[in-house]
């Protein structure tokens, strides 16, 4: 969405704060935090940090590096970058002298949104699942195209043959994106039906066996993960990238450790699968910084 001037002005009147002169706003140097590693005999200073004292004093990120170090009386510190950012922009690597990476959090909404699908697709072995991984947004639009599919008779009545325990998700879509109250009818008249096949209108919508309610429910849940997709896209995707990497390496963990021989092919097979998902999404990546 674009603001105005005269919008921002109606929000907020900026003329009723104070403000900082342009030295005041910049970070203290002396206060960055550097932390001291003892597992592996550093110390480490974070790359935000790294990176704002470069815009704040016009210097390159080593001349940023060498005023933490004399700040805090030290010979060198480790930048600590994160995974993704590197993935986003391999080329900061050759702007540090001493680089450690930071792995994405488990706690990060694309973690959490990658290992729930992830997750998905081991225990159902359904694609559909990795797919959400790549395409995210897509599938949002996918559920809402199903939904507006219900509105055709000939799918409304076919739609009514399978399990209408998925559709109350239907009708959830349908109250988020604000569709005309004969689309909500007609979810809410699929979702009181009681036929005993165990398929889904999603199906019959063209998403395959996975229902927009197993689905799209999940992708509904992560919705912040959809605006970062939409605002940040190249950051998104490789936020992750490295979030399957991390999972990739945790599923191969847990193959070793699987007494059951087949459950440990099982989890191979499919860390194998997120290699491909990784790929996927690197071809994504390029073709977003090729656009720009």
């Amino acid at each position: 969405m674009l603001f105005k001037e005269s919008d921002l002005a109606q929000d907020v009147n900026l003329d009723q704060y104070m403000y900082l002169t342009e030295q005041e706003s910049k970070m203290n140097i002396s206060t960055i935090p550097v932390l001291e590693n003892s597992r592996i005999g550093i110390h480490t200073v974070d790359f935000d940090n790294v990176q704002k004292i470069a815009e704040d004093y016009g210097c390159d990120y080593l001349t940023a590096i060498n005023s933490i170090q004399e700040s805090n009386k030290l010979d060198s510190v480790a930048v600590a970058v994160d995974e993704s950012t590197i993935i986003e922009d391999a080329s900061i690597i050759n702007e540090l002298e001493n680089v450690i990476i930071k792995p994405q959090s488990e706690n990060s909404t694309a973690y959490q949104f990658c290992e729930e699908m992830a997750n998905a697709y081991l225990e159902s072995g359904d694609e559909q699942y990795l797919d959400a991984i790549v395409l995210d947004e897509g599938i949002v639009d996918s559920a809402k195209n199903a939904i507006n599919n219900i509105k055709d008779s000939d799918t409304y009545k076919t739609a009514r043959q399978y399990n209408p325990k998925n559709f109350v998700i239907n009708y959830k879509f349908v109250k988020l994106f604000g569709k005309d109250k004969s689309t909500a009818d007609n979810v809410k008249m699929a979702y009181r039906a009681n036929p005993k096949a165990g398929k889904t209108a999603a199906a019959v919508a063209g998403l395959g066996a996975v229902s927009v309610g197993l689905l799209g429910k999940k992708v509904y849940d992560y919705r912040k993960a959809i605006q970062m997709a939409n605002n940040k896209p190249k950051s998104w995707i490789s936020q992750k990238i490295a979030s399957l990497r991390g999972i990739y390496a945790k599923w191969l963990e847990a193959a070793k450790k699987e007494s059951d021989a087949n459950k440990a092919n099982v989890i191979k097979k499919a860390a194998a699968s997120l290699l491909k998902i990784i790929d996927q999404l690197l071809v994504k990546m390029q073709k977003l910084s090729d656009r720009y």
